[in-house]
């Protein structure tokens, strides 16, 4: 009786251990995102709606993911709210972009609530957009622009930002999402080329830092800026742009460079200006006016399509012509027309055996096709003769290399042929530098017309 009862409360305590909290949570993301480098938590806020009655509630996960608020609190009967913190594990910092794990809350007496919340984790790097403002050699300041891209507050940011234009400090706080310009005394133009340059910014938030390249664009006098990209490999596309960002008209000049060799295979969106040729090079130059906001873009392709088939082409005939003079043993059959007495059809096949190395232990094999027979009166006769199945041999005992023999016979039949008649192969074994190989040959046919 008493194991009876003792496995009666058992069962009791394992059906309350499984029971299910009457809970219903409705997350939101207050800073939903972990930095990687300076661990801070993601903030989600929890509307509770508790079903049942008012009870103590702990919460945390099984998968190392430590949530807070520690210990127990009181989720009260009816609709309550509650801010939830996850701390980053090594496992999350692994991930770049969002991190889903399943969290648990239970009750001291109503039970186990059990749901999911997602985490975006990022580098610090990639926390901030930053971009930059052309340069006009007039400009007293560089404005930079730096972008929150994640929603999460950030206070009491350093950045640092350094360049053959400017150096400065300074330290910022942003909300989620919020953008910044920041202001740089410009310290040195002189003697700077236009163009696009790259200028180094260092973020440091709770002692860990970042670093990014920016690109700048530093403007010509007249107001020009300039852009060249190059794309591809067998087909080079280079794109060169200069863009009137004045407020005057100013001429534009493009030049490109080509050897002799290139430029036979190279086209330009647009017709050039001038043509300059000096020894093995050609210049060409692109001139035109722009007005404020105009632009003048060459795109010049060069196209190795052609040659670089002919490249191919020519590596497969060396490797054909290397692997085919590499065969130790060759053979050729032809085959022709033979008038009798009688008018049977009759044909003449010759085998030609052609040994390109030292060759030995030679059997060749041929076969005669069906309905035909061999005439044994003429040329030499084979080793071997299966009259049955039409199979021929010859055997040799060695070729040195260069050597050619030649092997002729004639089958007739009594049926009238016509129109294509197809002969099989013939075949060779043998042994050459302590290897066995083999080969054959081509297939040789006769046509006949009526």
């Amino acid at each position: 009786m008493k194991k009876i009862l003792l496995s009666f409360f058992i069962l009791i305590l394992l059906a309350v251990s499984v029971t299910a909290a009457n809970l219903e949570v409705e997350k939101s993301g207050k800073n939903p995102v972990v930095i990687k480098e300076i661990n801070n938590p993601a903030i989600f806020q929890f509307n509770i709606d508790n079903k049942g009655a008012t009870d103590d509630f702990e919460i945390y996960s099984l998968v190392g993911v430590s949530m807070g608020p520690k210990g127990f609190f009181t989720v009260p009967s009816g609709k309550s709210t509650l801010e939830v913190l996850v701390f980053p594990n090594s496992e999350m910092k692994k991930v770049d972009g969002f991190f889903k794990f399943e969290y648990q809350l239970k009750g001291k007496n109503s039970g186990i609530f059990k749901d999911e919340l997602v985490v975006k984790v990022v580098s610090l790097k990639n926390v901030f957009e930053i971009t930059a403002e052309p340069l006009s050699p007039s400009d007293s300041e560089a404005t930079i622009i730096l972008t929150n891209r994640e929603n999460t507050k950030l206070e009491n940011v350093n950045i640092k930002v350094d360049s053959i234009f400017f150096s400065d400090e300074e330290e910022l706080s942003f909300e989620p999402f919020e953008e910044k310009e920041l202001s740089v005394p410009i310290s040195n133009l002189e003697g700077i080329n236009a163009g696009p340059y790259l200028f180094n910014v260092e973020i440091k938030v709770q002692g860990e830092n970042a670093e990014n390249d920016i690109l700048i664009d530093y403007l010509e006098e007249s107001g020009l800026s300039v852009n060249e990209s190059k794309t591809g490999f067998i087909v080079r596309q280079t794109t060169l742009t200069k863009k009137n960002v004045g407020n005057v008209p100013v001429v534009a000049t493009i030049g490109l460079k080509k050897d002799f060799i290139s430029r036979l295979f190279t086209t330009s969106s647009i017709p050039e200006s001038r043509v300059e040729r000096k020894g093995f090079s050609v210049s060409y130059f692109w001139d035109e006016e722009l007005s404020p906001g105009e632009s003048l873009v060459v795109i010049s392709k060069t196209n190795y399509t052609f040659p670089f088939i002919v490249l191919v082409l020519l590596v497969i005939i060396i490797f054909f012509v290397k692997f085919y003079s590499q065969k130790a043993l060759s053979l050729k059959k032809r085959v022709s027309l033979v008038r009798t007495k009688g008018g049977e059809f009759a044909l003449k096949v010759n085998i030609q055996v052609i040994a390109r190395k030292n060759v030995k232990n030679i059997t060749i094999t041929d076969q005669i096709p069906a309905m035909t027979k061999v005439y044994e009166k003429f040329g030499r006769q084979p080793e071997n003769l299966d009259k049955d199945k039409g199979r021929l041999q010859w055997k040799l005992d060695s070729l040195t290399a260069g050597q050619e023999r030649f092997y002729t016979y004639i089958v007739y039949s009594k049926l009238n042929v016509v129109g294509r008649f197809e002969l099989p192969v013939a075949r060779a074994v043998f042994e050459a530098d302590g290897k066995f190989g083999n080969v054959t040959s081509n297939r040789a046919f006769f046509g006949r017309e009526v």
